[in-house]
């Protein structure tokens, strides 16, 4: 069983201790020389922000030269959705901290071909960094890989999208124009009126119909939340051409599997993870299943899961070759979905008047708090410890791990912390 002290270490407070700890662990695993580590880091040009960087982390057996001729391959990502990105960070810090000391019995020899893990940490840094959700250009990463353009076409796959209608008619209820309210008075009657708006279209249409008409995303309204851009911005294009760089593409004869894993937070219980898979396609949720078990697939996927378009598993299934990938959203809970989402729309209301709102403000504090509960050592532990118990999981199916070595080490990894009633347990 992993200490609570340790799940807590690997969490930080702010995306530059996040970036530090990810690097030292990095170093410090190659520097061992147990593995092949390349560190490669991708900054960001960004207007008025400076030191935001894609940092990405190859692990393959020793001796093993560039570039890669991947047949098999775990991908973990981090912060596509910027400030949910401590959890997937922390998870990713302890699996490099555990790989130091000898923990996870890496055997690449028992994969019979060129196998690796690919960590990629924050592919929105920006929004890591700025506690917000959404990046630089206001743009939901996860609704962003769109891979469909055709070379010589005049639109984007983004450009192409129908319009969102049902959420055209959220949009001032959830994305309001002009000032922000300054005194308490005026932000509490502004928040109690898109509560009661908000509760009285949930009232009228349904929780599914109205989750459906903002999750999926948006096309026509670059200030509003959840939108998916007008192309691909810089952190998936970044992401594609290392992951195309070293072999991970359809174009490679012989891959045979991937596994990605894409952390989040946000939706369902209180530090219970759902696994969602590929907008939840049965034939997709079935090879979740052979892999993670089926504890942790939600068994209403409605309840929890909504179709998104332009999602990082869909865009990614679609690079590498769906036959050959099983894609996987990790979703770790914190707060109830109304609360997340007036969150989101404060401080996006904030940030449209002034993107160089500073970290300390209420705004910011409050998204932070809604995906990153800090105050909790149990979801912490809950993060670490269950996303820990994914790679392992995954690794044995790559054949990176002896079974029975993984069986053990997932059954030291339950959470220390939690039980019936605690991080969300059904």
């Amino acid at each position: 069983m992993l200490r609570e002290d340790f799940c807590v270490e690997c969490f930080s407070s702010t995306y530059e201790e996040a970036r530090e700890k990810f690097l030292t662990a990095a170093e410090t695993l190659k520097d061992k020389g147990s593995f092949f580590v390349d560190v490669q880091s991708f900054p960001l040009d960004i207007p008025d922000t400076t030191g935001v960087f894609i940092d990405i982390c190859q692990i393959r057996k020793k001796d093993s030269t560039q570039p890669p001729t991947f047949s098999k391959c775990l991908v973990h990502s981090s912060g596509v959705h910027g400030v949910e990105g401590f959890a997937g960070s922390a998870v990713q810090v302890g699996f490099l901290r555990l790989l130091v000391d000898a923990s996870v019995p890496l055997e690449f020899a028992l994969s019979g071909g060129d196998a690796g893990i690919v960590l990629i940490h924050a592919v929105n840094p920006y929004g890591f960094k700025t506690l917000r959700r959404w990046n630089e250009n206001n743009v939901d990463l996860n609704r962003n890989w769109l891979l469909g353009s055709g070379e010589g076409e005049d639109m984007t796959a983004h450009q192409k999208q129908p319009r969102n209608n049902p959420y055209a008619e959220l949009h001032p209820i959830v994305a309001p124009s002009g000032p922000v309210p300054t005194s308490a008075a005026g932000l509490w009657l502004d928040e109690a009126y898109m509560k009661s708006r908000s509760l009285w279209i949930l009232l009228t249409r349904g929780r599914a119909a109205t989750a459906q008409a903002l999750a999926p995303g948006q096309y026509q309204s670059p200030e509003g939340l959840f939108y998916g851009g007008a192309k691909l911005e810089a952190g998936p294009e970044i992401t594609l051409t290392y992951l195309k760089g070293v072999s991970l593409h359809v174009s490679n004869a012989k891959l045979e599997k991937v596994i990605h894993i894409d952390v989040h937070t946000g939706l369902g219980p209180f530090g219970w993870d759902s696994l969602l898979s590929l907008e939840n396609e049965e034939i997709y949720v079935e090879k979740a299943r052979k892999v993670f078990g089926d504890g942790h697939i939600p068994k209403d996927l409605k309840s929890i899961a909504y179709g998104a378009t332009g999602s990082f598993p869909a865009g990614f299934a679609e690079f590498v070759g769906r036959g050959s990938s099983l894609c996987i959203t990790q979703e770790f809970g914190t707060k109830p979905p109304l609360e997340v989402v007036t969150s989101l729309r404060y401080e996006n209301w904030v940030w449209q008047n002034d993107r160089r709102t500073p970290t300390d403000h209420p705004a910011k504090q409050r998204v932070l708090d809604a995906f990153y509960p800090r105050e909790s050592p149990a979801w912490k532990s809950s993060v670490v410890c269950r996303g820990m118990t994914l790679v392992v999981q995954a690794l044995s199916d790559l054949g990176l791990v002896y079974k029975e070595a993984a069986a053990d080490l997932v059954t030291s990894l339950d959470p220390p912390s939690r039980g019936k009633g605690c991080c969300g347990g059904p």
